[in-house]
């Protein structure tokens, strides 16, 4: 599935380092709009596999990416 952020962001909180799960889901927000439910296993991020990076450091790679 693809999350296409929108401006809100992307909807959701995970909680996890590995496995990281879905916490919550925002009612009309991307993820919920893509399908996401609470307790999904999100594997990937932009394609890299989340078992081969720490979650919390991946994704403060990824957010100064964007915030560029």
């Amino acid at each position: 599935m693809v999350i296409q952020r929108d401006r809100y962001g992307y909807g959701l909180t995970v909680t996890g380092d590995n496995p990281v799960f879905v916490l919550s889901v925002r009612e009309g927000g991307a993820a919920h709009r893509a399908g996401i439910h609470v307790n999904d296993q999100i594997i990937k991020v932009n394609l890299f596999k989340l078992q081969l990076f720490s979650f919390v450091a991946f994704f403060f790679v990824v957010g100064e990416k964007q915030n560029k």
